[in-house]
């Protein structure tokens, strides 16, 4: 499997996995991925082996030691790993992009864009004989994991109240972000009103952000952005009870350990994007587009060149009573279910 993507596209890919090694149970499973995504497909019970790479100039290394093995299937679940199958001999060959890319592939490849990025990737590998299997993200974590989690939440005095984890990035398009000030102004009104111990995540990039947020809030919360690695940041996630964030890869983390999310999409389109299941919410302004999709990387680093006039509208007129209308009853519902210990010592 070719999977060189960003967070969130890894984790489409996860039900396609499964499928996979449902279809194929003696099958050995290798999934090639960048360094940086590694973390989110450890301990994935349908993977066998990973090839993280640290940059594009480990490729040749990664392929040349894949071209030794007698490959059955190579499979490119991202867009990138889809046009590196010419470099790559197996018996068969599936990816995406089948319209441009079909000459490459062994099998007829659907190639609907219009449906969920996790759907597109699940078609390509039905298409080689894996079954339906249910559309969920799965990021999967040890137990030693999660209590690790629980102890450092603790250690930082959110104990015994319901959590909110609050990402205010998008790393790769900052067309999809909410303000600043929206997100501290939520973060206020969801410990006054419901009594949360709210969280800040993300990665380095985000640590600014998060900054701007604690100066403007009225009540004090959790930093821990730039602080915590992938696996890390995931066990703090499945610990909240709820997730509030952009259309990112923390949003889609949180869906994979079964977090409730509250996503606010601008730009991109929530039918290719958005958390699956019937626990999350989506908020989002219809006063243009979407006009950024599935399989449209041109035009996420090149929108402000092609609509020039765009101030993203549909992010910026999202309102805090549009998501504390979408938070709150989630809250409600899953604060009941569990929450923090308090910290009794190392």
């Amino acid at each position: 499997m070719l999977l060189l993507s960003p967070l969130g596209d890894t984790l489409f890919a996860t039900p396609a996995l499964e499928a996979l090694d449902l279809a194929y149970p003696q099958a050995s499973i290798s999934v090639c991925c960048w360094q940086s995504n590694a973390a989110l497909l450890r301990g994935n019970p349908h993977v066998d082996e990973i090839i993280a790479c640290r940059n594009s100039l480990e490729l040749p290394k990664a392929f040349h030691e894949l071209q030794e093995r007698s490959l059955d299937l190579a499979v490119g679940l991202s867009h990138f790993g889809s046009w590196l199958l010419a470099l790559i001999r197996a018996r068969f060959r599936a990816g995406f992009r089948s319209e441009e890319l079909g000459w490459l592939y062994t099998v007829p490849i659907p190639d609907d864009r219009q449906v969920h990025a996790a759907r597109y990737c699940l078609n390509v590998v039905r298409a080689c004989g894996a079954p339906e299997v249910p559309l969920r993200l799965r990021l999967y974590l040890e137990p030693a994991e999660r209590a690790e989690a629980v102890r450092l939440l603790a250690r930082r005095g959110v104990a015994g109240r319901p959590l909110v984890a609050i990402h205010p990035g998008g790393h790769f398009f900052r067309g999809k972000r909410w303000s600043t000030r929206g997100f501290a102004e939520v973060a206020d009104g969801l410990v006054d009103r419901y009594g949360a111990g709210v969280v800040l995540v993300g990665g380095e990039d985000d640590v600014e952000l998060a900054g701007e947020i604690m100066r403007q809030a009225r009540r004090p919360m959790v930093d821990l952005t730039g602080s915590l690695g992938l696996r890390q940041t995931a066990a703090v996630l499945q610990a909240c009870q709820l997730f509030i964030g952009n259309d990112s890869g923390p949003m889609h983390m949180a869906e994979a350990v079964g977090t409730p999310v509250v996503a606010l999409f601008g730009p991109t389109d929530p039918a290719n994007f958005r958390p699956l299941g019937e626990m999350h919410r989506v908020v989002r302004r219809d006063v243009c587009g979407p006009c950024i999709h599935w399989l449209e990387a041109a035009n996420l680093y090149l929108h402000s060149f092609r609509n020039p006039a765009c101030n993203f509208e549909c992010i910026r007129q999202i309102t805090v009573d549009d998501v504390m209308a979408a938070a709150g009853p989630l809250l409600e519902r899953t604060a009941a279910q569990s929450t923090v210990p308090a910290f009794e010592g190392p």
